[in-house]
């Protein structure tokens, strides 16, 4: 039998994929709030290419289909992918903090 804490990342995954998938498909082809401002100023033209626009994902695209939907749900499953991982490594670093200062603190105590 699996341990809570594998069943809580479990649920956690399958949780931010659903969310993720979802989320994408709604997600808007309108410019965002800058695009549209830079667009009815006049300036929108005016804007370069970063040096990061040829990275996997940039711009919340891949190129891995020919469907545009499809590949914003990967972007989307990947982006929350990244960032529960990134928040279950924070989370283990300081409960790892904790631990070795709770440890700490009890032998000076002794």
């Amino acid at each position: 039998m699996r341990s809570p804490t594998a069943r809580l990342v479990g649920a956690t995954l399958l949780i931010a994929g659903v969310v993720a998938i979802a989320a994408s498909r709604c997600s808007s082809s309108a410019p965002d709030g800058l695009e549209y401002v830079a667009e009815q100023q006049g300036f929108a033209t005016a804007a370069d290419e970063h040096s990061r626009s040829n990275v996997p994902m940039a711009g919340y695209n891949t190129s891995l289909t020919n469907s545009a939907v499809v590949n914003t749900v990967i972007t989307g499953v990947v982006g929350a992918l990244i960032a529960l991982i990134l928040g279950l490594a924070v989370f283990r670093l300081t409960l790892r903090a904790r631990s070795s200062t709770t440890n700490t603190t009890e032998k000076t105590q002794r």
